[in-house]
């Protein structure tokens, strides 16, 4: 007689360590696959998609690895937070490990071949002040987590780099952190339940991106924790807006999955991808701080 077929998962009889080095693998070449297939329809993204793709790679490695310790709402809290559309947390409460995050910070301004202008010389702008110790780069971290935009612009000017430029080497570094710290907090609170509120369920920041997906569900993804929560399709994510007549998308024929959707009340606007029109595979992480799309964005003339 032949044995029973074993139908324990393979993942289950893997030590811990093997399982998650072998989903982490899985992620990146999942990445790379993405790259390579947005390289062939648009060639002229090759070098700054080798960019943004070592970013991602580096902050793929640290989300799987990163150790954070965030304590889940209590039970009331957390009971008031659904019942009223409360967010869980603020974002301060979510853990950072500012000093992982500063490492991460030297290894983005390290990875920047293939950037753009900007990016490049405020990396070289990053890495001269840490090494001649003009820059905490902790200390910038903080105040850009602590949400203390006086210091942060500060910080910028004094080290002759574009506020939106430092930014982003201080958002993508802090990333990993947020994330694992929203994983706990949020544990396994559902993201297929339309909501009212345009601000994430996890932290209450404003959204980055919107997503419209092939079956017209609508989803925003956080700014800070990058939650993704599903909201009803016509509403305005700001003001609550239910008028279809006082909201319209505007988008470009040369790009149409990437539009606007804008509200006329509180003049509030939200990127986003339309996936029904995407003919390439969807990142979020690179749809959202791509060059290249909505350069239409905004436009010129009121």
């Amino acid at each position: 007689m032949a044995p029973a077929a074993h139908s324990t998962p393979i993942s289950v009889l893997l030590p811990t360590a093997l399982v998650e080095r072998r989903r982490l693998m899985e992620k990146l070449r999942a990445n790379r696959h993405r790259r390579l297939v947005l390289v062939s329809a648009q060639p002229a993204y090759d070098d700054i998609l080798a960019f943004y793709g070592r970013v991602f790679q580096e902050q793929a490695a640290d989300i799987e690895t990163i150790a954070v310790t965030a304590g889940a709402p209590d039970a009331a809290r957390a009971g008031i937070a659904r019942k009223e559309g409360f967010p869980l947390v603020v974002p301060a409460e979510l853990p950072v490990d500012l000093a992982h995050a500063a490492a991460l910070l030297l290894r983005l301004c390290q990875a920047v071949q293939g950037a753009t202008p900007p990016l490049k010389a405020a990396a070289a702008a990053i890495r001269s002040a840490i090494d001649d110790n003009r820059l905490n780069p902790v200390e910038m971290l903080e105040a850009r987590r602590d949400e203390n935009p006086e210091r942060f612009a500060t910080l910028a000017a004094e080290l002759d780099v574009p506020l939106e430029v430092l930014a982003f080497f201080a958002d993508e570094s802090l990333a990993p952190s947020l994330v694992a710290g929203r994983r706990q907090v949020a544990g396994h609170r559902r993201e297929d339940v339309a909501r009212d509120q345009g601000y994430c369920p996890v932290c209450g920041s404003a959204p980055a991106l919107g997503v419209l997906e092939e079956d017209g569900r609508r989803f925003l993804i956080c700014s800070v924790c990058r939650q993704r929560w599903r909201v009803r399709r016509v509403r305005c994510t700001a003001c609550g807006q239910t008028d279809a007549q006082k909201l319209y998308y505007i988008y470009s024929e040369e790009e149409p999955a990437y539009r606007i959707d804008a509200c006329d009340v509180c003049r509030h606007y939200v990127k986003t991808v339309d996936r029904r029109r995407l003919a390439r595979p969807f990142y979020p992480p690179w749809s959202r701080c791509s060059p290249f799309t909505w350069t239409w964005w905004p436009p010129k003339t009121s």
